[in-house]
């Protein structure tokens, strides 16, 4: 099952959340919810929480000020919701669509992006996406979504003096995982569609391709694409066909894209007293590289990516069934917070 909560009036108009099963978001205007509108004053600090099990989604008034209008109607206690319902909190619209697991991965289209985001993984003619975007990778195919609390993971400290926490996908699935960290901290991707075989039908623009040194005919052979979760509900899929393939990278951070994309593309140099990357990148965007990277050292590549990157989860190079979340010291915290439970460290990872 996944939930999709878009906002689709008021201040933060467009933006969109998508929940598993076993989740909870909490809604409101300030940081301590998951999900913040901070434009809107008429919304509590926490306003409301949508919470999901195996096969529904609740919705909860958190004792807002103004209280939460389901439908139009006063909520009362908490609710189960039907699809398409609309939930109204302060001056902000919400619109809650259910979605079964069988329909999920081959939902495609306009309607899964909102304004100004393009569909990048667009079929090409020669061969359907939507199958392979169903086709989950053989490794993945047999975990399911746990439950808080079911989930182990080993915390080592690198040479970089980055915190590593890794696990394995027998316990939880790389988009589950990445989806419950999210509703912490916004979700991007750094993406290779080359390796996952999504090719659009034309070249995105330029603000999506990473490497915007060199024109977009070359760019939409040579680089990978940042794709931010709020504006792209379809990116579970993308995780899923991209694990394992030295693919994807995905990032935490509170930047909006163009901050991001900046911040991204000033990483890249090699020389960073060099103002064009062309004169030699840091290739990080590909997960065998991110994890030497962020293991082993290079203090001033580092040190200058989480000024603006919070955490980073990828695959383990040649062992994809293992997870690896790279981040501060206060990244091990954010999953016990998620009712992830400590064990050894796991054999293989790096360190």
């Amino acid at each position: 099952m996944r939930v999709i909560l878009e906002v689709i009036s008021g201040p933060s108009s467009g933006r969109k959340f998508v929940l598993g099963a076993f989740q909870t978001v909490q809604v409101g205007r300030t940081e301590m919810a998951d999900f913040s509108v901070p434009h809107d004053g008429r919304m509590s600090s926490v306003h409301f929480a949508l919470e999901t099990d195996a096969g529904a989604c609740y919705l909860k008034d958190l004792g807002s000020r103004n209280g939460t209008m389901l439908d139009g109607r006063p909520l009362g206690e908490r609710t189960a919701l039907r699809s398409d319902t609309e939930i109204t909190a302060g001056s902000t619209a919400f619109r809650v669509r259910i979605e079964s697991e069988s329909a999920e991965a081959p939902r495609r289209g306009a309607e899964s992006t909102v304004a100004g985001e393009k569909d990048i993984f667009a079929t090409p003619a020669a061969a359907s996406v939507a199958p392979a975007l169903a086709a989950v990778p053989p490794h993945a195919a047999e975990t399911r979504p746990a439950k808080r609390g079911k989930v182990t993971y080993a915390l080592e400290t690198c040479a970089s003096g980055l915190v590593l926490c890794s696990g394995t996908l027998t316990d939880i699935r790389p988009t589950d995982l990445a989806n419950l960290l999210g509703l912490k901290i916004p979700l991007h991707l750094i993406v290779d569609r080359r390796k996952i075989e999504a090719q659009p039908p034309g070249p995105p623009g330029v603000e999506d391709y990473l490497f915007n040194w060199i024109p977009p005919e070359a760019a939409a052979l040579a680089s990978p694409v940042v794709v931010s979760a709020a504006a792209y509900a379809e990116w579970p899929a993308i995780v899923e066909l991209g694990w394992g393939k030295d693919a994807v990278v995905t990032l935490f951070s509170r930047y909006d894209k163009p901050g991001l994309m900046e911040h991204l593309r000033n990483c890249l140099r090699a020389k960073p007293q060099q103002a064009d990357p062309s004169a030699g990148i840091v290739g990080y965007c590909w997960p065998g590289v991110m994890s030497m990277l962020l293991a082993q050292g290079m203090h001033h590549f580092v040190r200058s990516f989480f000024t603006g990157i919070e955490a980073v989860l990828i695959e383990l190079p040649d062992l994809p069934e293992i997870w690896q979340f790279f981040g501060p010291t206060s990244s091990a915290k954010l999953l016990d917070e998620l009712g992830f439970v400590r064990k050894e460290p796991v054999l293989g990872a790096s360190t």
